[in-house]
Order: structure tokens, then sequence, then C-alpha cells
């Protein structure tokens, strides 16, 4: 799929793309996008209006919840509807300032209007018709997805350099768990690209004539996100010891590339509104034993801390997702046991960590968010949101988390945004453990390829061509 507008990386400029144009009104409730001329999805029907609209509706009317990162955008959504061929109309019932945002980003891609008749499971199914300069030719589900370039592609991404349509023939995108083996892979030529890269192989793929892409993601960092009705993070001296009590720089040093860094807010430092909070989270291993011993917590024999009889004890639950991930949490895990932590560590398999979630018998959960737009901290933290904290009713943060998305003024809204990362550090709602970011390998014979999003999907493949 292609989006309405495209959000340069380096100044967060919204650009044209499937839109040439757009307006938004004083109070962030409506907005209306001029469409580009000319647009066609693969089966031969024309971008307008109405296609637009039926995008959007899709979303909220049939997929619902099933459309987890999307819907996100779409707060407080009243409809959308076509003002003729070349334009469409969004509407929301309160501001949503953050709706902008999301027609930058592939979340918000627009498909077909048979696509938006289709279910999620008939999406998932049949696959989804777009403007975009692939098209799918194969799927097979946990193992394989293959593309094929679409002929006659013009109306290019803006934040890549080629005009037309793409260079390569396709593409063929495989899963592979077993990430010791993606290197050789691609030194071995069996494979052309791959994404997350292990520190220890950078440096191997470039002796290769290989190069590795990188680049911060936008949205909040890999962070550890408490459960407060858990028994000791009800506690906020605890979480507040928590968030001084590791090293996040000693945490990540020859775990994880170069390229990631420690966090230092509850955005990350590339997402609009970020502000810097480091001074909240230095290392202060002396600071947390006092704030723990003046709460209660004593040392016992084993050199934990226990309160009424109970330990200083917590889990990390979290689905595998990067062989590395083990790595940092087993660093936090012995920091934090020389100040009277027990951290466990609590790895599930896939698919299985949602109802472990929805049961609330956890203690934290291992987190990182994507979505380039600031709102996301809502989206989580909310009490009438996802209220991952779990926290018990509205208050001072939901105040705040509310009122920035529908400040239209973006020297306003940075202002709330500022207090929103600063009473998040400060309570303890998210300890940050490092930015991530993405990485990119490539084979000697792929050139072409950068990283230009705020936030995946990846590289601008229309943009890559082979050598021999």
């Amino acid at each position: 799929t292609d989006s309405l507008l495209a959000q340069d990386p380096k100044t967060g400029k919204f650009l044209p793309w499937l839109a040439t144009s757009y307006t938004v009104n004083a109070n962030a409730t409506k907005f209306t996008f001029t469409l580009r001329r000319g647009v066609t999805f693969s089966d031969g029907t024309p971008l307008n209006g109405q296609a637009v609209a039926d995008s959007f509706n899709a979303i909220v009317h049939t997929l619902g919840a099933a459309a987890s990162l999307p819907i996100g955008y779409l707060n407080n959504y009243a409809g959308a509807k076509p003002l003729g061929d070349d334009e469409v109309e969004v509407d929301f019932s309160k501001p949503n300032i953050a709706f902008l945002q999301g027609t930058a980003t592939s979340n918000l891609g627009i498909v077909s209007e048979s696509t938006s008749r289709l279910s999620a499971a008939q999406r998932c199914a049949r696959g989804v018709i777009g403007t975009g300069p692939f098209v799918i030719s194969k799927f097979v589900p946990a193992q394989t997805l293959v593309y094929k370039k679409r002929a006659g592609y013009t109306w290019d991404n803006p934040l890549g350099s080629n005009h037309g349509a793409a260079y390569l023939d396709g593409l063929q995108i495989v899963n592979l768990r077993d990430t010791s083996v993606l290197a050789g892979s691609l030194i071995s030529n069996q494979i052309d690209a791959y994404s997350v890269v292990l520190p220890q192989d950078a440096s191997r793929i470039e002796s290769a004539g290989g190069h590795v892409y990188t680049t911060t993601n936008a949205g909040y960092p890999v962070a550890i996100l408490p459960n407060v009705r858990n028994t000791i993070f009800s506690d906020p001296v605890v979480r507040q010891a928590l968030q001084i009590g590791f090293d996040r720089q000693q945490a990540i040093n020859g775990v994880i590339g170069s390229w990631f860094h420690p966090a230092t807010s509850a955005l990350s430092s590339s997402t609009v509104g970020y502000t810097d909070l480091s001074s909240l989270l230095t290392y202060d291993p002396t600071r947390a034993e006092q704030l723990l011993q003046q709460d209660g917590w004593i040392p016992g024999k084993d050199g934990i801390r226990v309160r009424d009889g109970k330990r200083l004890q917590f889990d990390v639950t979290w689905e595998i997702d990067w062989n590395a991930t083990s790595s940092v949490l087993a660093v936090i895990k012995e920091q934090l046991k020389r100040i009277g932590f027990d951290l466990t560590i609590n790895v599930v398999p896939a698919g299985q960590s949602a109802a472990i979630y929805a049961s609330g018998k956890y203690s934290s959960r291992w987190v990182n968010g994507y979505t380039p737009e600031p709102d996301t901290l809502r989206a989580i933290l909310a009490v009438n949101a996802g209220n991952w904290s779990g926290r018990s009713r509205p208050d001072e943060l939901d105040t705040l988390l509310n009122k920035q998305v529908q400040q239209a003024n973006p020297t306003e809204r940075n202002a709330t945004l500022a207090q929103i990362q600063k009473l998040i550090i400060q309570q303890g709602y998210l300890i940050p453990v490092y930015d991530w970011a993405q990485s990119f390998a490539v084979s000697a014979k792929v050139h072409g390829a950068q990283l230009a999003y705020l936030s995946g999907p990846g590289p601008i493949y229309s943009d890559i061509w082979l050598s021999h």
C-alpha cells in the first residue's frame, strides 16, 4: 500500500504522496485531503474520495480490534466521506491531531474498495489490494511472502530516489526464527538482506563487502512496564527505585549493536515531542537503596529485600522475539540483585503473552512501540485506552494524555508532552531501557537501500537494485 502523506525523518515535515495537499481545521476535528489524479489500485480501479473514505471507515466498522495499530490513530472517529473524486473529508467527534501522523504511516495505508469490504480473516487469507509498487504473488503463512513488481507505477514515495516502477522484478520475504544463521546466509549469498542485526555480525558483513544500515526508531523505548496491580509495583517507591537501580549503558554494552542507545525519556529520542530526561534516569544504586530502606524494604540473609514477609521479587514477561533480549535482561537482573531486587525472566511462547496480560497475573511486561506519533503513550497508558499499567482510575496523567491529542498547536502540544514524559518517569509507569533502532543488512550486490522512515517498515524497496 501507499499512504496519503509521508514524513521527512529529519525535519518532521509532512510531504505529499497519494494526497497532494491537506487542510486541518482549528481544533483538529476535520481533515480534508486533495488526492493525486491518475493513481490506480493494482486491480485497475481508481484512487478516489470514496475509496479513501471506505479504507478508513472499514478500519473502525469492519476490522475493529483486529486492526490494533491503525485504530489507535482513529480515536473519537466520526467517519469519512468523499467530497468528489479528488477530495475526502475525515471527521472526529473530539480533536485528534494524532490522525495526521497516522496518514504518513503504513498503518493507514490506503486499500481498494474491494479490500475494504473484507473482514480481517478474509484479508489475511486473500491479501490486500493497494496502490503500491509491488503486488502479492504468493503467501505461505509463517514461511514466505512473495511480491512481484507492478508495471506502470509512477506516484513514487517522496522519501525515495526512484521516481518510477521498482527496479527489482520482485521480492521474496522468508521467515527465519534463528537469527544466528542470518549473517552467514547473507555472506554466502543465500539471502540478499535481512533485518535485526546482532552486534557481533556487523563487522563480518562489512568485511565481506556488505553494509548495515541503522536508524533510531520513533515511538517509546524498549522498556519494563510495571503492573501496578501487582503487590510490589503498587508501591510507587519501588518503581522509583527500579528506575535508577540499573545502568542502562552497561545493560546494552556488547550485547546489542552500537547503534542502540540508552533510553533518556518515555519517548525515544527521534520522536516528535521528545524531552531529554536523562537526569532522572541516571544510574544511582546508592539512592535506590536509600529509597527502598526508607520504604521498609530490609535486606534478607540472601541479600534480597523483604517487607512484611514479602520478598522484593518481580518477573518480566515477554515473548521470544530477538536473541539479545535475554542477554540484556540478564545484565539488568545482576545489577538489580546488588540493591536487593530479585528479577525473574519469564519468556513465553509466541502467541501466549496476550492471555497472560489479560489475566493480570504478571509483575511487568517487556515492551516497545514503533508508532512515531507521541500519542502512543496514551494508547498504552491511559486508563480508558490500553491501560497496560493497570491503574484503577484516571488521574493527572490521563488528563494530560487526553489534552495533548487535542492540541493542534505544536508548541502547546510539546509542552504538554514534556509534562507527560516527566510524570511517567517520576511515577515509574514506564522503566525505559534503550531506544530501539532498525537495522538492515545487505550483501555486496545490493544497492540503493536506505531507512527513510521514522518507524518501520524497513527500506524503500522500490529504490533497491542488484549487481552481479
